[in-house]
């Protein structure tokens, strides 16, 4: 037996056990028991094994919210990582286009804080969400202040002009070199993977093209029309993730008729 719990009286315990049970209903739980920052610390504990449904994500960052408006006094990493774990618990769809501003709300808040654990901590929160026009102006204004607001970009969920925009400058003026990538897969489509193919590394060219948003149809098809000798390794550890057969059989193709090429040359 805990020894707590031999501490209690009988108000005490019956109070305890009704927690227990409402574990079980965690929706319940969470609008019953949790009303300020305060209690949203005393309970980190339980919450953080919570499913993160809309309800529960939208109070929980409605508290850190209030708590932000108001400047009161809070533990913020603890509070954060239970935000974080409800969060990540759920699925990044299920979350009404409200709550997700809010959690925006939260990131810009902290997101400059000199604090590299809370950092991670918004920037996860936010991580996958579908996010207004004018949360997207934001992290473009403010991409050179921050790593974190970079991935947030370059790692968005689905095409946006805005963010085209913002990769189309970036790419010029090549000032995230070691993420070119990521930048060019921004930029990917059909008609483009010619000219990038032709005026950037191979390799680079070749992750690119997955990370792009291309249905993988098109992925393997601009694959295997690049894979070399030069790009192989690569397009291997692709295929796998793709789980794409048609483009090893490419692959293998192109390197035997490569292999052909180099023998008639000696």
């Amino acid at each position: 037996m805990h020894p707590y719990l031999e501490t209690l009286n009988i108000e005490q315990a019956i109070h305890y056990v009704d927690l227990q049970l409402l574990t079980y209903e965690p929706e319940e739980y969470v609008l019953r028991e949790i009303k300020t920052i305060r209690d949203l610390y005393e309970h980190r504990v339980p919450l953080k094994a919570f499913i993160g449904t809309d309800p529960i994500v939208s109070h929980i960052a409605g508290i850190i919210v209030t708590a932000i408006d108001n400047r009161l006094r809070m533990r913020t990493l603890d509070c954060l990582k239970v935000l974080r774990a409800v969060v990540k618990s759920g699925p990044p769809t299920a979350l009404k286009p409200a709550t997700v501003a809010m959690l925006f709300r939260i990131y810009q808040q902290f997101i400059f804080q000199n604090n590299e654990d809370v950092q991670w901590c918004v920037s996860v929160i936010l991580k996958g969400k579908i996010l207004s026009d004018a949360a997207i102006n934001w992290l473009v204004q403010n991409s050179s202040r921050s790593e974190h607001i970079v991935n947030r970009l370059l790692l968005y969920p689905e095409p946006h002009a805005k963010i085209k925009k913002w990769a189309k400058r970036v790419y010029v003026e090549d000032s995230l070199r070691r993420r070119r990538s990521e930048v060019m897969a921004l930029l990917m489509t059909q008609n483009s993977a010619d000219h990038f193919a032709r005026t950037n590394d191979l390799n680079t060219f070749a992750w690119a093209v997955f990370k792009s948003h291309l249905e993988s149809r098109q992925k393997v098809a601009i694959l295997g029309k690049y894979s070399t000798f030069e790009t192989f390794a690569s397009v291997i550890e692709i295929a796998h993730r793709l789980k794409s057969r048609e483009l090893l059989q490419q692959l293998l193709a192109n390197l035997k008729k490569e292999k052909g090429t180099m023998t008639r040359l000696c």
